[in-house]
């Protein structure tokens, strides 16, 4: 077993046979003998010293220490001390037989900027001057080629070493070829410092700016993925509460909105549906609206998930899945309707025209009142769902819906006052139609000068909602005195051929029918 001993080259530690050791230490002695005169030794043989230490590794492979036929080998590439040529400008003894593989550098030796045109005439062995005009090309008639080269700055790397020359150029890196680069970078130094007087303070400048960019960049980044997150928390947070608002109203009839949302006190979707449509079950709507509501709902719930957590997920199935789901829904629930809505295709009015008799005594103003009971329409409580002029409400299990009639106040030809009283509703034929607007039930009443309205007209327990309306006319003699109560003006209609005045000015007020107009008597 031969003997080993240690080495450190370029910076790194070998395992080297003692033959081996003895062959190196002549070889770098006799560079070094060699070199002794010369002002640029020390930087020849570091260099030297470093391509030795690259060989070693890679010459090396798997064996524990290094032979003296591979110190032999590198030898042979590197070449003999007496290749080394005493003049600068002489390299005819130079081996250059054997070439390297080219690497991308700037060649700040022939620059005017940072040596990007230069380096790149290098790698691709052509002259400077062709990618200079490419580059101004570019910037002239895209707008990018300045970018590209501030980007190219920042990314390629100088050549600084003379290896690194060496492989920007794809010269054989070997004692001579190192010996001929260093000479020629200090013949080059006066040279190069004028020349880099200003050329380096606007690399520098340049590298800056470039910098800055950067950071820039860095920090742009930054704040768009904390803008992304706050995105993510919010579409999380929303899409909950909507989907707990949707289940709730939709199956729950919002209870737990009910000091929020008023109008809305714990009749669910369902129920509301039943009343309205021919249907033994409500599933066919119910169901179809969740699901055409909730899928957006939960896609975009989960798409703030993927924001927030950033995980990827082979999703697309169930996301297909889910859009076919969401338009089945959509055709099921339009399908439905359509249907439904064969039942209000037909309009019919019921008329009904009573004649009054107040008890007046002479000068008498007939007083027109409206009942303010506390279940009436738009007084919330318990159990009601509430919708335009339309109330449904759950009493003793069973639905009833109400209506707000309107009034409307005329003249008439006659001694005392007449009501007119024309019910409306909808159904698949005329007669049904007709029962259903027969249906309607609405009370008033008069008591001496006291004519009384109530506030809302139902429709029978169990009865569907079919648009049923009310219109009331209250059609008053010529120089007939009334008086309104602040109570009618929930039921008027804004729609008066008596005056022109809006509900809320004629309460609380006396008036006089002349010449088929209202007006106001003095108090």
């Amino acid at each position: 077993m031969k003997k080993t001993t240690k080495v450190s080259l370029g910076g790194f530690a070998y395992d080297i046979e003692e033959d081996a050791y003895v062959l190196l230490d002549n070889y770098i002695n006799s560079l070094k003998q060699k070199l002794s005169n010369d002002r640029d030794s020390q930087e020849i043989i570091k260099d030297i010293e470093e391509r030795i230490g690259e060989l070693l590794t890679e010459k090396k492979g798997n064996a524990e220490a290094i032979s003296i036929e591979v110190v032999q080998e590198i030898i042979g590439i590197l070449g003999k001390p007496e290749e080394i040529a005493n003049d600068p400008n002489d390299s005819s003894q130079a081996n250059y037989s054997t070439r390297t593989q080219k690497r991308l550098y700037r060649d700040s030796d022939h620059s005017y900027v940072a040596g990007v045109c230069s380096g790149l005439g290098e790698y691709f062995g052509t002259d400077p001057i062709v990618m200079r005009i490419i580059f101004i090309a570019l910037t002239i008639f895209q707008g990018f080629g300045l970018l590209l080269y501030i980007i190219l700055w920042i990314a390629v790397p100088r050549a600084n070493s003379p290896k690194q020359k060496l492989e920007m150029k794809g010269e054989p890196i070997n004692v001579a070829s190192i010996e001929k680069t260093i000479r020629e970078e200090y013949s080059q130094v006066n040279e190069s410092l004028k020349k880099k007087g200003v050329a380096s303070f606007i690399e520098k400048l340049v590298y800056f700016i470039g910098r800055l960019v950067y950071w820039f960049i860095q920090v742009l980044l930054v704040i768009v993925k904390a803008i992304a997150i706050i995105i993510a928390v919010v579409l999380i947070v929303t899409m909950l509460i909507l989907l707990f608002v949707v289940l709730n109203i939709v199956f729950f009839g919002g209870v737990l909105f009910s000091s929020a949302f008023p109008e809305i006190h714990g009749i669910p979707l369902g129920e509301v549906i039943t009343s309205m449509f021919e249907f033994s079950t409500s599933i066919w709507i119910t169901i179809p609206i969740f699901l055409v509501i909730a899928i957006p709902l939960l896609a975009f719930l989960y798409l703030g998930i993927r924001i927030l957590f950033r995980f990827k997920a082979r999703d697309g199935i169930v996301g297909l899945v889910a859009a076919a789901i969401w338009i089945i829904s959509i055709v099921i629930l339009a399908l439905t309707i359509f249907y439904q809505a064969k039942s209000f295709t037909i309009r019919k009015n019921v008329t009904e025209t009573v004649n009054l008799s107040p008890n007046l005594q002479k000068g008498e103003t007939l007083i027109i009142k409206a009942n303010q009971n506390e279940d009436s329409l738009y007084t919330y409580h318990n159990r009601a769902f509430d919708f335009d002029d339309y109330s449904i409400e759950k009493i003793n299990g069973q639905t009833m819906i109400k209506g707000r009639p309107n009034l409307t106040i005329a003249k008439c030809d006659k001694k005392f006052p007449v009501i007119t009283l024309v019910r409306k509703a909808r159904g698949a034929n005329n007669l049904v139609a007709e029962m259903n607007a027969k249906k309607i039930t609405y009370n008033y009443s008069l008591k001496d000068s006291v004519l009384t309205f109530d506030s809302y007209f139902t429709v029978p327990a169990g009865e569907k909602w079919k648009l049923q309306e009310l219109a009331i006319t209250l059609q008053i003699p010529e120089d007939y005195k009334i008086y309104i109560d602040n109570s009618v003006e929930s039921i008027m209609n804004l729609r008066q051929p008596a005056y022109k005045y809006w509900p809320d000015e004629i309460m609380d007020k006396k008036w006089t029918m002349k010449e088929n107009i209202l007006k106001e008597l003095e108090k």
